[in-house]
């Protein structure tokens, strides 16, 4: 009877901490640059940015008003050695008051996951009038693995 017992449970236990495990969050992350582009997007962008070159390209300095560091220190931030930067840019949203935040990423077997929250203007909010698009770009632990991205919604 015993043996039953174990041959049930054991896997299950094994199936609930590898189900647990997945979930955690990878090493920190950092953010790099946050901020609102002038430039319209039609449609958002989610970024694996893998060199300094393509950093510059996302982070177009005349287009955007990013971290007060600007381009050239965020670049200088990231050690692309060792890390990576994943970004979230929104579509183009009618006042400034909305935004975007990267708030974890986490493993899901193989897939890494970006977890992000849009946040939209409150009631009764003063918002500037002139549409921006936000961003959110964080450094992470540089991996080979997949990644998805996933916006978390609720309170």
């Amino acid at each position: 009877m015993a043996s039953l017992a174990a041959r049930v449970i054991l896997p299950w236990l094994l199936a609930a901490a590898c189900a647990a495990a997945s979930a955690a969050p990878t090493a920190s992350l950092r953010h790099v640059a946050k901020g609102m582009s002038s430039d319209a997007t039609g449609g958002n962008a989610f970024l694996v940015i893998h060199t300094a070159d393509d950093l510059a390209t996302a982070l177009n300095p005349t287009a955007s008003r990013a971290a007060a560091r600007g381009a050239g220190g965020v670049q200088a931030s990231v050690d692309f050695d060792k890390e990576i930067v994943v970004g979230v840019m929104l579509s183009t949203r009618p006042t400034g008051c909305a935004g975007v935040d990267i708030t974890a990423v986490t493993q899901d077997g193989i897939v890494s996951v970006v977890h992000y929250r849009a946040s939209r203007p409150r009631k009764g909010e003063a918002c500037q009038g002139r549409p921006y698009s936000p961003f959110d770009f964080v450094a992470i632990a540089r991996t080979n693995a997949p990644f998805r991205f996933t916006e978390d919604t609720g309170p």
